[in-house]
C-alpha cells in the first residue's frame, strides 16, 4: 500500500545578517516561501489524516514573520539552518518529510532527515 504527501506552502518575511560569509553582509530581508512535505499514511477512515488548514495555521504559528533571526536564533540564520529548524518544530507535531525553504525566485534550499 502507498502513502501521500500533502504539501503546504506558506509566506514569511524576515530580515538577517550573515558573518564570516564572504566578508560581513549587511543586514537585509527576504520574503521566504516555506514547502512543507508531510506523510500521510492512515487516511482510509476519512479519506485524508491532516486537514491542510490545521496544518497551515500550525506552520504559521511558528515562522519568524518580520523578525530580525539573528536576534531570535542562537544560530547563524543560513537559509539551511533556518529549514532545519523549521522541520524539527513541525516535527514536534506532524510526521513532515522534508521542507524546502526558499530566500528568492532562485535561491532554495531542502532539508529532510536521513532514512537511515
Amino acid at each position: 500500500m502507498g502513502f501521500y504527501y500533502i504539501i503546504i506552502r506558506s509566506y514569511f518575511s524576515a530580515a538577517h545578517r550573515l558573518t564570516d560569509f564572504l566578508g560581513d553582509e549587511e543586514i537585509h530581508g527576504h520574503n521566504y516561501l516555506v514547502e512543507v512535505f508531510i506523510k500521510e499514511e492512515d487516511i482510509e477512515k476519512k479519506g485524508y489524516q491532516f486537514d491542510f488548514r490545521e496544518v497551515e495555521k500550525y506552520l504559521k504559528s511558528i515562522l519568524p514573520e518580520h523578525k530580525f533571526l539573528n536576534e531570535i536564533f542562537d544560530f547563524l540564520p543560513t537559509c539551511e539552518n533556518v529549514a532545519k529548524y523549521l522541520f524539527y518544530k513541525i516535527k514536534e507535531k506532524y510526521p513532515i518529510k522534508k521542507i524546502r525553504l526558499w530566500e528568492n525566485e532562485k535561491y532554495a534550499c531542502e532539508y529532510e532527515e536521513n532514512s537511515s
